[in-house]
């Protein structure tokens, strides 16, 4: 069992250099790159599910939502992504960083909420989707607007789950006042 949860652990940790990876090799083999991409975005749900059924370690627990961003950032810039998106995005990641850590001092557990998951697989989508339009896999109208599609459910996602977050903390730091 501690092997099925090491190899969570190496999943979530093969997403710190995947984003890198990406850009890398991608003027050199677009649609490679493009598959790259998908393969190290899916480490993030088999790296879930090996945690849940074999155990979560320290490790995993802490680097997770780190590697999920890790991955992102590389995409992002090397694809320009708006880069207001990405204040947004990188500023919500902050903020729930810090209430995160804040609830944890209080003794309050925050696992992740289903808006952030939510959010985590639509900036995947569309981060694959930017490199899928950039390798030229598919170049249809069709394509274009579902990855703009992706684009704007995750705006909205981000702000969503920041809101549902600040909402929590709020209820938090009330009960303790009251």
């Amino acid at each position: 069992m501690k092997l099925f949860s090491k190899v969570a652990d190496i999943l979530t940790f093969s997403r710190f250099v995947g984003g890198f990876i990406v850009v890398i090799v991608f003027p050199y083999a677009p649609k490679v790159a493009f598959w790259l991409y998908v393969a190290f975005a899916l480490t993030d749900w088999f790296d879930g599910y090996f945690a849940r059924k074999y155990g979560v370690t320290f490790w995993g627990k802490l680097f997770d939502p780190v590697a999920d961003k890790v991955l992102l950032v590389p995409i992002f810039m090397k694809f320009e992504v708006p880069w207001w998106f990405v204040t947004i995005w990188f500023a919500r990641e902050l903020v729930v960083m810090g209430l995160r850590v804040e609830m944890v001092k209080r003794g309050v557990d925050i696992a992740a909420k289903w808006l952030g998951k939510w959010k985590t697989v639509f900036l995947s989508l569309y981060a694959g989707g930017v490199v899928f339009l950039a390798a030229k896999v598919g170049n249809s109208t069709f394509w274009f607007y579902l990855i703009k599609s992706f684009f704007w459910i995750s705006l909205i996602l981000v702000v969503a789950s920041l809101v549902d977050y600040v909402i929590a903390y709020s209820s938090v730091t009330r009960e303790e006042h009251s």
